[in-house]
């Protein structure tokens, strides 16, 4: 553990992000270069019932313990999440 770097992500810190691609709704996918250079990504995280998702944790807490905070609203946006797409589809598909 003395050899390993722990960099706890800044959803803020927009000099550190950068633009991956674009979310199947339209926003960019702007993430912690950090993370996209890493050999490795821990997340510390929980799993519970999510209201639109299914569950917490898993895949969704790479997404969203990684991006900026544009990025986690657009792809938590009501808009997008009222679509006539049953869930937890237009989630999963963002985050897939």
């Amino acid at each position: 553990m003395a050899k390993e770097k722990i960099y706890v992500h800044d959803c803020d810190d927009k000099l550190i992000m950068v633009n991956v691609g674009v979310l199947p709704s339209g926003g960019n996918i702007m993430v912690n270069g950090i993370a996209t250079e890493a050999g490795i990504l821990l997340s510390e995280t929980f799993i519970e019932p999510h209201f639109f998702a299914g569950y917490s944790g898993g895949r969704k807490s790479v997404f969203a313990g990684c991006c900026s905070r544009k990025s986690l609203r657009y792809n938590h946006n009501a808009e997008f999440n009222s679509s006539e797409v049953p869930m937890p589809e237009p989630v999963f598909l963002e985050v897939m």
